[in-house]
């Protein structure tokens, strides 16, 4: 049995290795799609704060001129990585690695906290499909803040349950100053965590304990509510730019992350739902794992209440922000961890009846489920994601070559609107993104009151007395992109 032990130690942790390389290999290059949007605004906030010095009350976007600010988030992120770039210089490499490590604390908490609650081999599976969904693969070393916030609430919720069974004082304050920073990050991913917590805590029956520390618990909620405050009374501020098409403040969005009820009721939302997490989160291969943990017992002496309150919360997230959740695929991440716990317990359950029976048959099975698994999530990664945008990062390259980095720029491109930093934050450069279509002299000449000096058009112009204008204007660079599209940068006129 000892060597039987070894052999799934030696197969677990080689598969383990094999995906944390193929994280590691896409740690170069540029940001990719699918997310690039989100990506850039994340490692833009970086470069300002490496340019400029980091103030996190005053995050700048490449997209608002040289007005420049726009709170989007609580830029802790993009702070610790700016510190990066003061010892390296900016890199894409050195802020995917900071995600990457953020990804690894958070997979190490998670092991963790179900290595305690339940048992070892459970742990470990429920770590390995945690590392294999292809949403985990991707967004792991993408710029996006979420898998650092679910660092901060694996973390936080294991430090509250050693709280609650040591009541040492010492672990809640850990735990909430890890629960402070996720939700000021990034609030709907932390509140899940309360549900499981709240179960633990009555099972223990350590309801004094909990009155005890009700007031310290309240500085997490009492931070996001000082920190929304802010947000909203920044982001007013902003410039009254409505000569600018699709142009509003970030300060009522109540509509963009719960969406209406209607939505909700959708088939259509739900179909895109469970199609994308059954191929990004469980995977097709993993889909009977799933649905077999859903109903299998655990090992004796462990119920599943715990998990039941794990997904109990997740539910109600995903319900509270179903738009944000049809709209964004990185909002299933927090859905990786159901995907784990019970696909895991499908797959323990096949181990513990080898380790029962010492069956050949059903090690080759478990040999064949972990390595199809892996390579499963690796494959649909590859094929689906890290996507290039060339024409956009070919235009970047044209204003990074031939403009200061303190001239501002109008970036034109059709598919686009006033938020989009695929162009601006590339060429590390300030200004304005204008679709194409909406892009008129009047409209230009209005963002060279505001401080524009370049005008970048990228793609083809319909609009004739917009061609006759752009004819008088000095072209300070050109690239050909393919056959039919081209990236011109324009002088403005002084």
């Amino acid at each position: 049995m000892q060597t039987e032990n070894n052999y799934y130690k030696i197969l677990f942790f080689a598969l383990l290795a094999i995906l944390s390389a193929q994280r590691i290999f896409h740690l170069f290059g540029v940001i990719e799609e699918p997310m690039a949007w989100r990506q850039f605004d994340t490692e833009f906030f970086a470069y300002d704060f490496y340019k400029n010095g980091i103030d996190l009350f005053k995050p700048s976007v490449s997209w608002m001129g040289a007005y420049k600010t726009t709170i989007l988030e609580f830029p802790l992120i993009s702070a610790l990585i700016s510190l990066f770039y003061l010892i390296f210089e900016p890199s894409v490499f050195i802020a995917r690695t900071v995600i990457f490590v953020f990804f690894l604390g958070s997979a190490f908490y998670l092991y963790k906290l179900f290595e305690k609650l339940y048992y070892r081999s459970l742990a470990s599976f429920i770590l390995f499909v945690y590392l294999l969904s292809p949403l985990s693969v991707y967004y792991s070393r993408a710029l996006n803040i979420d898998f650092p916030v679910m660092f901060f609430a694996f973390a936080a919720l294991y430090y509250f349950i050693l709280a609650a069974d040591t009541e040492k004082y010492s672990f809640v304050i850990i735990g909430v100053i890890l629960s402070t920073a996720g939700f000021l990050i990034k609030a709907p991913y932390m509140f899940i965590i309360y549900f499981p917590l709240a179960y633990y805590i009555i099972s223990k029956k350590k309801f004094s304990f909990a009155m005890r520390i009700l007031p310290i618990m309240a500085i997490p909620v009492a931070a996001f509510i000082f920190w929304n405050i802010h947000t909203v009374n920044s982001n007013n501020n902003s410039p009254d730019w409505y000569f600018i098409p699709g142009y509003f403040k970030f300060t009522d969005m109540s509509s963009w992350y719960f969406g209406s009820l209607e939505q909700r009721f959708e088939v259509n939302n739900w179909e895109r739902l469970l199609t994308r997490f059954g191929a990004s989160g469980i995977t097709f291969i993993g889909f009977p794992l799933f649905l077999t943990g859903l109903f299998v017992k655990l090992k004796d002496g462990y119920n599943r209440k715990f998990m039941f309150w794990y997904s109990a919360g997740t539910a109600v997230y995903l319900l509270i922000f179903f738009s944000l959740n049809v709209i964004h695929d990185y909002y299933q991440i927090p859905l990786l961890v159901i995907t784990a716990m019970y696909t895991a317990a499908g797959i323990d359950f096949i181990y513990r009846r080898i380790n029962l029976k010492n069956d050949l048959y059903n090690r080759i099975v478990l040999t064949f489920i972990l390595i199809a698994l892996g390579v499963n999530g690796v494959w649909f990664t590859e094929r689906w994601y890290y996507k290039p945008d060339k024409i956009r990062n070919t235009a970047a390259e044209l204003i990074k070559k031939n403009t200061g980095t303190d001239d501002l720029i109008i970036a034109s491109i059709d598919l686009t609107d006033p938020r989009d930093p695929r162009i601006l934050a590339p060429a590390h450069r300030y200004g304005w993104a204008i679709r194409i279509s909406d892009l008129n002299r009047d409209l230009i000449e209005r963002l060279q009151m505001e401080g524009a000096a370049y005008l970048s058009v990228t793609g083809h112009l319909e609009n004739d007395s917009l061609t006759k204008y752009l004819e008088t204007l000095e072209v300070k660079g050109k690239t050909e992109i393919g056959s039919n599209t081209a990236s011109v940068l324009y002088k403005l006129k002084k």
